[in-house]
């Protein structure tokens, strides 16, 4: 999330300059025991959010052999964390008012600042699959990555992500609390983002039921 983060924090910045002037990311595979080839075509990488029609709601999470889990958790408890985490999740763009970087600021500057805030992630979503992969989404822009399930909690899960390769790559540690309905993801140094389950909604739309 850090790059995104970059861009928000330059573009609060040029607000808050304005208003106060004292405030400085095709597999194949052989059937062993048969030799005719059998293909199966790889799920090719988005260039955009997948529209609301085709969202389907998140499935009980079954036990992937490919996610890796932190040594010492249960089985139980890893399946019932992913069948909580597995699927695409939207900011919650109301909840942004309450983020300390809004709330610190002097009463004048906040709507200028909340509003750029509300411009910057309400195309933002993320992506959770049961076998350990995930995407972000921002607009037309679509990351791919990886995360991990590093400790459950009693409320949610502490996972670290890797998007992009190489000199690109950027790891995270986040812990994600699961409320009800909805999530919150920490990172350290980072706005505390409250999360809603299905996709972004555009703006004066109404959002899915």
């Amino acid at each position: 999330m850090r790059w995104i983060i970059l861009t928000l924090t330059l573009a609060l910045g040029l607000v808050l300059g304005c208003s106060s002037p004292d405030k400085a990311s095709e597999a194949k595979t052989k059937t062993p025991e048969a030799k005719t080839k059998t293909s199966a075509a790889k799920p090719g990488t988005p260039t955009a959010l997948p529209s609301a029609a085709k969202a389907a709601p998140p499935k009980a999470a079954q036990k992937p052999a490919e996610i890796n889990v932190a040594d010492g958790d249960s089985q139980h408890e890893d399946d019932d964390v992913l069948a909580q985490l597995v699927g695409i999740w939207r900011v919650d763009l109301d909840a942004l008012a309450k983020d300390s970087s809004i709330a610190k600021l002097a009463e004048k500057d906040r709507p200028d600042a909340l509003a750029l805030m509300k411009q910057t992630f309400q195309s933002m979503a993320f992506e959770y699959a049961a076998d350990g992969k995930m995407r972000v989404f921002m607009g037309s822009q679509v990351r791919s990555g990886t995360y991990r399930i590093d400790e459950t909690t009693d409320d949610g899960v502490k996972i670290t992500t890797v998007l992009g390769k190489g000199a690109a790559k950027i790891e995270t540690k986040s812990k994600i609390s699961f409320l009800g309905g909805t999530a919150v993801i920490e990172e350290e140094g980072q706005p505390t983002l409250r999360l809603l389950r299905g996709i972004p909604t555009p703006p004066g739309a109404q959002p899915p039921q």
